[in-house]
């Protein structure tokens, strides 16, 4: 008898909670994320101002290049890179490059040239690289 009356209250707990109005949630979103939010949309980081990380890796088409080019256009009108804006939904999920011994390969990493082993090292690239955001050292930017 007290087991069946558990189990009724117990589920009627669940069906009650299940019928609130979520119409009031507000996510929560951390610094950190806010703050990579502002960086990634600034046009204001690069030589000359107008190009942002969202400018070459847009949302609306899976954080890659919005005009399906093989290789983006820098900040600097006609500077093209020899690679292209690749997308960036997964990054987050590369492990650091190393190589692997035992298949004698290398594991992980961002780029196909190997230029980042993981993705601090990846942030400082675009900003600097004449080719893209142009601003020559981390100090200018």
């Amino acid at each position: 008898m007290n087991q069946k009356y558990f189990l009724i209250c117990f589920i009627t707990a669940i069906m009650l909670s299940s019928c609130t109005d979520d119409s009031q949630y507000v996510p929560v979103i951390s610094n950190k994320i806010a703050i990579g939010k502002l960086i990634f949309f600034d046009k204001n980081l690069s030589n000359p101002i107008g190009q942002a990380c969202a400018s070459c890796h847009a949302p609306e088409t899976g954080f890659s290049d919005p005009l399906h080019r093989d290789i983006s256009e820098g900040a600097v009108t006609g500077t093209f890179s020899n690679i292209n804006s690749p997308n960036l939904a997964y990054n987050v999920f590369s492990p650091e490059r190393t190589y692997n011994t035992t298949d004698e390969t290398y594991i992980g990493g961002l780029f196909l040239n190997g230029r980042s082993p993981n993705l601090k090292e990846q942030l400082i690239h675009p900003f600097i690289g004449a080719v893209e955001m142009n601003n020559g050292t981390i100090a200018n930017v």
